[in-house]
């Protein structure tokens, strides 16, 4: 009795567990169980009187316990991209913070490893669970082409995050980069310009392919006639290929008042190559580009782009796994789709009466 006094008041001795708050209520420990984890088979009453006699007594759920229990370890494992040895990117990053974030507050924890890791022992990036314990995984995957295709069924559910795969039995979350692109573009059309180049990705980019679509869209949208002469697709993403993309348009005498670069990378060198042709940013081309890198608001002048929800698609992906964990999401395979946002800063002016067309 002693005990119970001590529990019920400030300077607890020892932590209440479900079998006192039974005795309190006199329930069964399997009714205290139940309402604690919201299963049905009980009043709305007793559920509320359950948790308040939860709280009165401090009770605290013991998270190791109820993993062996259920057979779970409560831990997820976040596999980041091959960076071939740079430190890590923005992308990585902030999706790494919106996972934290979210799984912090619910008991787990997180390891991380890397692509290049598992690709040193031999396996793809799919094969996580043969090397780590863990209730779930959170795949970002920023390469272009083809994924190799796990060899038989997850063991543990798996969400990947920045493109889709077909026939995975996976959940997804992307940003919507069609729409993104497409508004980039309105934005372009809005100031006057009528011809638009676009530094597209290589073609077997998830993400830059989308974009492309979106620029197209909103062309044809506007009764703009789409020129693929004025669309230089770049075989890998690099401020070279994005200065090399540009050089080659300029040679071949093309006439274009606006860029819209598919990655903010691109425009670097599509900035570097305009002015070195002597073609000032945004007096004479204005450029608009995607991702909103951390260089995107600091170099001169400062780059009009669409900001990639990075931190939402994190706390997305922690959101799908949870509820595939705890058994909230029962339907084959979600897809979550984030939208973005544009950011018009100094690269992006109308175009000049001269050269409207």
């Amino acid at each position: 009795m002693t005990t119970q006094r001590n529990r019920e008041g400030h300077g607890a001795l020892a932590r209440a567990t479900i079998v006192d708050i039974a005795r309190k209520l006199r329930v069964s420990a399997t009714t205290v169980s139940r309402a604690l984890r919201d299963q049905p088979g009980m009043s709305a009453e007793t559920r509320r009187q359950v948790k308040a006699a939860a709280r009165r007594l401090g009770y605290v759920r013991n998270a190791a316990a109820a993993a062996l229990s259920a057979g779970r370890t409560h831990s997820i494992v976040y596999v980041v991209p091959d960076t071939s040895g740079r430190f890590p990117s923005l992308y990585q990053m902030e999706v790494l913070e919106g996972l934290v974030d979210e799984i912090s507050h619910r008991g787990y924890t997180l390891t991380v490893v890397s692509e290049r890791h598992l690709m040193n022992l031999g396996h793809s990036v799919f094969d996580v669970f043969k090397l780590f314990r863990a209730d779930g995984a959170v795949l970002l995957l920023l390469r272009s082409g083809d994924m190799p295709k796990p060899q038989t069924d997850f063991s543990h559910p798996i969400v990947i995050v920045n493109r889709t795969i077909e026939g995975i039995d996976a959940d997804f979350v992307v940003a919507d980069d069609e729409d993104g692109a497409y508004a980039a573009t309105q934005h372009l059309i809005a100031m006057g310009h009528r011809a638009i180049a676009h530094l597209a990705g290589p073609p077997d980019n998830f993400n830059t392919a989308r974009r492309r679509r979106g620029y197209e869209r909103a062309l044809k949208d506007a009764d703009i006639r789409v020129r693929s002469k004025l669309i230089a697709a770049v075989p890998s993403i690099s401020e070279e290929t994005g200065r090399k993309a540009i050089e080659g348009l300029i040679r071949r005498h093309e006439k274009f008042t606006a860029v819209f670069s598919a990655v903010d990378l691109l425009s670097l060198g599509a900035m570097r190559s305009l002015r070195a042709h002597g073609l000032r940013v945004p007096a004479d081309v204005s450029l608009m580009s995607f991702d909103d890198d951390s260089f995107a608001p600091v170099i001169e002048p400062p780059l009009s782009t669409v900001r990639k929800p990075r931190y939402d698609m994190g706390r997305a992906a922690a959101r799908l796994l949870m509820n595939r964990i705890e058994g909230r999401e029962t339907s084959r395979s979600v897809t979550t789709t984030i939208r973005t946002k544009v950011i018009v800063r100094s690269s992006t002016a109308p175009v000049a009466p001269s050269k409207r067309q």
